[in-house]
C-alpha cells in the first residue's frame, strides 16, 4: 500500500483540451484581423485552425500574413499580443469536477503549469478551477530555466501542499517533461493520455521520461489509485 496524501495536476490537456484555447484565441486574433483590414473573421479563424492542426507551430501568423499578402513586420507581434491578451473561453472536461470533488476527500490537491504567466492564469480562471486547489504553482516566461522536466515546479508545490515529495503523485499528459519532472523530484508521475490531446501519439524518449501509469481519463486515475490501495 502506498501512502499518498496529495495529487498534482498539469493544466493543459490534462484538465481541459487545450486546443479549445488555441481556437479561441485565434478567434479573438480573427475579430481584429477583421477590423484591421476587412478580411472575414470566421475565414481567417478556419484558416488559422487549419493551419494548426496541420501541425503548423510558431510561424502560424506569418504563413497567414504571407498568404495575404500583409506585412508580417506590421501584424505579427500585434496578434501575438491579442492572442496571449484574449478572455478565453474554456470549460473543463467533463471528468474534471466530479473528479476533483471527489479526490479532494482524500487528498491534497495542487496545480503545476508553465507559460506565459497571465495567459496560464487566465485560463485557471475561465475553467473556474482554483478552488479545488490547496496550491497552484504557475511559472512564467522570467522563469523558463525552472520549467518542467526541472524538478523544481513539483518540489515547491509539494512545499505548497505540506507534504513529502514521495507522498505525491503527479498527472500530466506531455511525456517529454511531466514524468522526469516527477521523477526528478521523487514523486509518481501518471499519465492521462487524452483522445485529443495534442502528444496523445508521443511516447517516451527514454525510460526516465516514462510514467509509473498511465490512464485515459479522471475515473481512470480513482481507479488505478484504488488498485494500489491509496483511495
Amino acid at each position: 500500500m502506498t501512502a499518498w496524501r496529495a495529487i498534482g495536476f498539469d493544466l493543459d490537456d490534462t484538465l481541459y483540451p487545450e486546443r479549445a484555447f488555441v481556437v479561441s484565441g485565434f478567434e479573438a486574433v480573427a475579430d481584429w484581423i477583421q477590423v484591421e483590414v476587412g478580411l472575414p473573421a470566421p475565414a481567417t479563424a478556419r484558416e488559422l485552425t487549419d493551419l494548426f492542426a496541420g501541425g503548423v507551430r510558431g510561424d502560424t501568423f506569418d504563413r497567414f500574413l504571407r498568404a495575404h499578402d500583409l506585412p508580417v513586420g506590421s501584424y505579427r507581434e500585434r496578434m501575438v499580443e491579442v492572442y496571449r491578451r484574449h478572455s478565453p473561453r474554456l470549460s473543463p472536461y467533463p471528468d474534471v469536477i466530479p473528479a476533483l470533488t471527489q479526490l479532494r476527500k482524500h487528498y491534497r490537491l495542487g496545480l503545476a503549469t508553465e507559460g506565459p504567466a497571465k495567459i496560464q492564469h487566465g485560463k485557471l480562471s475561465a475553467l473556474g478551477l482554483r478552488g479545488y486547489f490547496q496550491a497552484v504553482v504557475v511559472l512564467g516566461e522570467g522563469d523558463r530555466a525552472r520549467w518542467k522536466p526541472e524538478a523544481w515546479p513539483l518540489e515547491r508545490l509539494a512545499e505548497g501542499l505540506a507534504v513529502a515529495p514521495g507522498e505525491m503523485v503527479y498527472v500530466g499528459d506531455n511525456p517529454g517533461k511531466d514524468f522526469l519532472a516527477a521523477r526528478r523530484a521523487g514523486m509518481t508521475g501518471v499519465r492521462i493520455r487524452r483522445p485529443d490531446g495534442l502528444h496523445v501519439s508521443e511516447e517516451p524518449a527514454a525510460p526516465e521520461d516514462a510514467p509509473d501509469g498511465e490512464v485515459t481519463d479522471l475515473p481512470g486515475l480513482e481507479a488505478w489509485l484504488a488498485e494500489r490501495g491509496a483511495a
